[in-house]
């Protein structure tokens, strides 16, 4: 979920770069027949935060993917002025679009990236921590690419899984500590 917020955020750095990734196909009945979202669910913090992340795609070729199909796509990053932004937003300009193995295809036969971010909110790792390195080692020893991510902001802003009171708020000082601790223990 990351990469798919950077590129809101910081437009910059991606406008007129080629992007390449396996995706899911989701067509919305209210979309033109030559747009389309690629994307994938992603989990951003906890299992309760899981939804699909996509961007607007432009492609001739949009009309003859199915729904749910995966696709293998790569495009060039543009921004646009949409309605579903709110304002501007990304908009994939594909340049090739071909069938794709999914996920799990990938992930078996050792040829996924994949990263696992850890909130800096305290000095140590957990057991919920542990276990998503167990999986990462796992995942690593099968073929696959981990990349570990200890991430500062998130120190600030908390846990949205439904909690009724609020985090400390952490000073930047406190969460490089705590990353700089988290990144010791990973390493």
């Amino acid at each position: 979920g990351i990469w798919y917020v950077d590129v809101m955020e910081n437009p910059d750095r991606y406008r007129g770069k080629i992007v390449e990734y396996t995706a899911r196909v989701l067509k919305p009945r209210s979309f033109p027949s030559k747009l389309f979202f690629p994307g994938r669910m992603a989990m951003t913090c906890c299992a309760d935060d899981t939804t699909f992340l996509g961007y607007v795609c432009k492609s001739a070729y949009a009309p003859k993917l199915k729904a749910g199909q995966w696709v293998k796509i790569r495009a060039k990053v543009e921004y646009a002025k949409l309605a579903m932004y709110h304002g501007t937003g990304p908009v994939l300009e594909a340049e090739h679009i071909e069938s794709g193995d999914e996920i799990k295809e990938l992930v078996n036969t050792g040829k996924a990236t994949f990263y696992i971010g850890f909130d800096p909110t305290a000095d140590s790792l957990h057991v919920g921590h542990f276990m998503a390195l167990c999986l990462m080692k796992r995942l690593q020893e099968a073929g696959n690419k981990p990349i570990a991510l200890i991430g500062g902001g998130t120190g600030y802003i908390g846990d949205p899984s439904g909690r009724t009171d609020m985090r400390s708020m952490m000073t930047p000082e406190q969460i490089q500590h705590n990353c700089d601790r988290s990144e010791e223990h990973t390493s």
